[in-house]
């Protein structure tokens, strides 16, 4: 990782990037060789010698790729901080270009193996906003607008994406694609009130995006809210808290879109204490 901070002014900052990771594959897709093996027929349990005979000569179902490379992702940034000290403000921008040049992702075929499939581009723009308005007043921001597209190799397209079926690779491309949500936003207010309570309100707004090859989460608003009483008892600090997730009804953050098998959040509530010694 490269990087260098520019200071413009005490309260303005420039800063350049520049950085590559890699990502190797896990241990089974390196070294897996998988089957099933049948054991029992209509009759009755195999013999050693059936188990035997049909190891040697059922098609396996996963095997690993040795010389399988690591996944690369090279990534640019162009940020800017605003610290107005004097007006309690501040602003954080972010922009970015990420590369990975050799998506690795899973081919199923007969047997299934990892291959290198695609090469993805992801670029984008976020920042965070803050304002302490008034003495006890606080007010955050913060919003990211990305976008994904993704192409695939040549290499794939005439190897092991040979014989894949279109809807196949409709699915593993848009999973490229749509894998984060193109819009999301975060506001939070914090204020203190009389008789030395804490209020917070969170409220976030997510976008569409894809789960996996064949699911997608749908889009979801979501509003959080938090009392809290910090206290002090027989020398010790603590805080009390009533919490509530989901105050605007229940949600689906992860596979969503109707389906009866979806994972949606209901709307919950709870007490914390908190002791601090």
């Amino acid at each position: 990782r490269l990087s260098g901070n520019f200071h413009l002014t005490p309260e303005n900052t420039i800063r350049l990037g520049y950085s590559r990771a890699y990502r190797t594959a896990s241990i089974v897709d390196y070294s897996a060789y998988q089957w099933a093996l049948p054991v029992a027929k209509v009759n009755g349990p195999l013999s050693p010698a059936e188990q035997a005979y049909i190891s040697r000569n059922l098609p396996p179902l996963l095997v690993g790729a040795p010389n399988l490379p690591a996944e690369r992702m090279d990534t640019w940034e162009l940020g800017y901080l605003g610290d107005w000290r004097d007006w309690r403000m501040s602003l954080d921008v972010r922009l970015f270009l990420e590369k990975i040049p050799n998506r690795l992702s899973q081919v199923f075929a007969t047997p299934d193996y990892m291959a290198e499939l695609q090469k993805i581009r992801i670029e984008g723009v976020e920042y965070q906003w803050k304002w302490q308005a008034f003495e006890h007043t606080r007010l955050m921001l913060a919003q990211s607008f990305i976008h994904a597209s993704a192409d695939f190799l040549e290499s794939a397209l005439s190897g092991s994406l040979r014989q894949a079926l279109p809807d196949f690779l409709q699915n593993v491309d848009d999973l490229a694609d749509r894998s984060t949500p193109e819009r999301s936003t975060s506001a939070m207010l914090m204020q203190k009130l009389p008789l030395g309570l804490d209020f917070s309100l969170a409220a976030y707004w997510v976008g569409k995006m894809k789960w996996s090859r064949n699911t997608w989460a749908d889009k979801y608003r979501r509003l959080d809210a938090r009392l809290g009483y910090p206290f002090q008892w027989a020398g010790q600090r603590g805080e009390i808290a009533y919490i509530v997730q989901s105050l605007n009804g229940a949600h689906g953050e992860f596979k969503s879109y109707g389906d009866p098998a979806d994972r949606v959040i209901d709307r919950r509530q709870w007490l914390n204490l908190r002791l601090d010694f």
